[in-house]
């Protein structure tokens, strides 16, 4: 055995110069999973004969594992996370989530900005995911490790960025570039890409598998400029315009959408995100449209029907690991009426789309695909899902039922919204 406390070390990889004396010897760790989106962090470890490296005890940089709490009280094991004669610490965090399944040192010279880097592929579906990185190392192959805080991307996200944490604060770690950055589906363009495995061909090209298309990539270099960064949400001006209509013709909605404008943004959000596009001199008319086509526009923010889904909801409420907004306190406890408010606001995403609210049927299997209307696959959505039904009979497929867009994470990114999403009658009940 040569070294102990790894954990899914599918990505390995030995410095050129290896077995020289203190050349490295690296293993990235697919960590813990955790529900948090932001913890744990994945680790790059830097491998030692004889060293333990601390799973099942102990992730991230010295959090010990809850169920382990005890045994780490007293014993052998007693204050081993802190130990550093029992217990070596990573190298560097990875982006939390990350999944590391591929990592080689590119030592070709046809990409000459690559040349001497470690590069380190991440397969994981969450928004840390679906990247290829790439690590200055020093001269013993090991990545140059900054102080906190340093920072990883993040897909789809209000806050594009965010800074390595433990359960301690901010953490240092190595900072990287980003060769495949955001590999996020955009539906209707392209699919989530899952790096995998990565080879250097002869000719110095990078070859990259991924399996969630099943493709293999060549990655060389290019005379074309570099493309815009594409959004995950591809709601277009047109669908904005007709949801706004949506809300503007209906009474209750647009009740709610005037409460939410003048209770909640003009008293509690003035200042940021671009004031959500209200302006000094707007009616009152003008503010709730020019409000709701802010709030239509920005990724992945309102799921029309679907209020569980959209980032809106999260932040307003401090769910998960979304940072709260407003920030600062937390008015569902301390503001009598709050909590209403945001209940309004739920509502106001809930029936945006005209037609009956229904359920993904529980039990058997815990996804159900739905389809275009050509029968192509468009992806999986969970039972215990609520979607807007706007054709309980469907006119052009029958047995099916179709329903509004739901939210990204449920495309695969195969189909449009022109070619409607249409899931068996079946697998739909009422509320």
């Amino acid at each position: 055995m040569f070294a102990r406390g790894l954990r899914n070390s599918m990505a390995l990889v030995l410095h050129p110069r290896f077995p020289d004396p203190g050349m490295a010897f690296l293993q990235a760790e697919n960590a813990r999973d955790l529900q948090d989106v932001f913890a744990p962090n994945e680790e790059i470890n830097a491998i030692e004969q004889g060293r333990h490296y601390g799973w099942p005890y102990c992730y991230d940089l010295a959090t010990p594992s809850a169920e382990f709490k005890r045994v780490l009280q007293g014993g052998p094991l007693r204050g081993f996370c802190t130990d550093s004669a029992l217990y070596k610490q990573p190298w560097s965090l990875l982006p939390p989530h990350g999944a590391p399944l591929g990592m080689l040192y590119y030592t070709a010279d046809r990409l000459a900005e690559l040349k001497g880097k470690l590069l380190v592929g991440l397969h994981g579906y969450r928004p840390t995911g679906s990247r290829l990185l790439a690590y200055e190392v020093d001269e013993r192959g090991y990545p140059k490790v900054s102080p906190a805080p340093v920072r990883y991307h993040v897909s789809c996200a209000a806050e594009p960025t965010r800074a390595f944490q433990t359960a301690a604060g901010p953490a240092p770690a190595a900072a990287f570039d980003e060769i495949i950055a955001g590999w996020h589906r955009v539906n209707g363009i392209r699919p989530q890409g899952a790096p995998v495995g990565m080879t250097v061909a002869d000719d110095g090209a990078l070859w990259l598998v991924e399996d969630k298309n099943q493709t293999v990539i060549r990655i060389d270099r290019s005379s074309e400029s570099v493309p815009e960064p594409l959004p995950c949400e591809t709601r277009s001006d047109q669908l904005i315009e007709r949801l706004a209509a949506l809300v503007m013709d209906d009474a209750a909605s647009r009740a709610r959408l005037t409460t939410v404008r003048r209770d909640l943004v003009e008293k509690r959000c003035s200042g940021c995100h671009s004031d959500f596009g209200l302006k000094a001199g707007q009616s009152d008319t003008e503010k709730d449209k020019a409000m709701l086509r802010f709030l239509l526009a920005q990724d992945g923010w309102i799921y029309p029907g679907d209020p569980d889904s959209g980032r809106l909801r999260q932040r307003l409420r401090g769910l998960g690991s979304e940072r709260q907004m407003p920030p600062g306190a937390n008015l569902i406890k301390t503001e009598p009426g709050y909590a209403k408010l945001l209940d309004v606001a739920d509502d106001l995403v809930a029936r945006m789309v005209p037609g009956s609210r229904m359920r993904v049927k529980p039990g058997g299997p815990p996804h159900r695909k739905f389809f275009a209307a050509d029968g192509r696959d468009c992806g999986d959505i969970p039972f215990g899902k609520v979607v807007v039904v706007t054709e309980r009979f469907a006119v052009n497929k029958p047995g099916f039922s179709r329903f509004f867009r739901p939210a990204d994470t449920h495309l695969n990114g195969a189909c449009t919204d022109d070619n409607g999403y249409y899931i068996q009658q079946q697998f739909l009940v009422p509320l």
